[in-house]
Parts: structure tokens; sequence; C-alpha cells
């Protein structure tokens, strides 16, 4: 197989995306991190922001629970 190479390729855009990515991914992704700037306490988790693999989906959810708990008081 080393030698191989590929002879034709098909591909096909579906408009709709992927779970995790709308048609204007980016300027969500700047809207959400902009708004978690402003509001002490808010943090986003789940596909949109880290991908669409349940792997990465638990990343996003473990720096949403470290980003709230640092915004958090301590007991007294």
């Amino acid at each position: 197989i080393s030698h191989a190479r590929a002879l034709h390729t098909v591909s096909e855009v579906w408009s709709n995306g992927l779970c995790s990515y709308g048609p204007d991914h980016g300027a969500l992704t700047r809207a959400l991190t902009a708004t978690s700037r402003t509001v002490r306490g808010l943090a986003f988790a789940g596909d949109y922001v880290a991908g669409a693999s349940i792997e990465a989906c638990f990343v996003s959810a473990e720096r949403a629970t470290t980003t709230l708990a640092a915004t958090m008081a301590e007991p007294e």
C-alpha cells in the first residue's frame, strides 16, 4: 500500500453541517467567549464548544466546571 495513490475522489457538502458546528461557527464561538468574559459565573459546554466527539464534550464540561469553580466564593 505504500505506493498507492488516489485515482478518483468524491465529496459532498451537507448544508446543515455537523451537530456541533453551525453555518458561522466562528461567530458563535466569538460571541460565547465575549459573553462569558462579561458575565461572572457563566460558562458554556457542549458539542458546539469543543467538537462533536464524546471526549470533546467531556473536555468542554471539565473546562466549564473549572471556570465556574474559580468564580465561586470560598465558604467562610
